[in-house]
C-alpha cells in the first residue's frame, strides 16, 4: 500500500496523510492558502512505499501562475526548471520559514501541479512532461 505524507502548516509535528487518488485536492488546498496568505508557499510530500521514502517538494505562487518542484529519490535529486539562468531568488514559505527557490527553477504551476499528481499516483516518478535539472 502506497501512503503519502505531507508537511506544509505552521506548526504542523504530524504529517497529513493523503490518498493518492485525493492529491489534486491537497494540491487546491495549499494553492488557497496561498492565495489567502498573499505568499508563495511551499510542502513536502513523501511517499512511503515499504523501502526508502520518496521525497516532493513543490511550492505555488497562484498570482503569476509559477511555482516549483524538486524531487529526491535513490536516482537522484532534480529540481524543475524554465531553461533560463535567472539567478536571483523567490521566497516561498515552508511551515513559517522561508525557503528560496532561484528564479530559474520556477515553472508553470500547471506543470508543478502535473509533477505532484505523477509523483503521487506513478509510484514516485519524476513527470516526462517537465523539464528537470540535476541538482549537485
Amino acid at each position: 500500500m502506497v501512503t503519502i505524507k505531507a508537511w506544509y502548516e505552521v506548526g504542523q509535528r504530524d504529517p497529513e496523510i493523503i490518498d493518492p487518488a485525493h492529491i489534486a485536492s491537497f494540491l487546491d488546498k495549499v494553492e488557497a492558502e496561498a492565495r489567502e496568505a498573499d505568499f508563495p508557499v511551499a510542502a513536502n510530500v513523501e511517499m512511503h512505499t515499504g523501502g526508502q521514502p520518496l521525497v516532493l517538494q513543490f511550492g505555488v505562487r497562484p498570482e503569476v501562475e509559477l511555482g516549483f518542484a524538486s524531487i529526491i529519490t535513490d536516482r537522484g535529486s532534480f529540481i524543475g526548471t524554465n531553461g533560463t539562468d535567472a539567478a536571483n531568488e523567490v521566497m516561498y514559505d515552508y511551515t513559517g520559514s522561508e525557503f528560496p527557490v532561484e528564479a530559474r527553477d520556477e515553472i508553470a504551476l500547471a506543470e508543478v501541479r502535473r509533477a505532484v499528481i505523477e509523483f503521487a499516483t506513478n509510484n514516485g516518478n519524476r513527470c516526462e512532461g517537465v523539464l528537470w535539472r540535476e541538482l549537485t
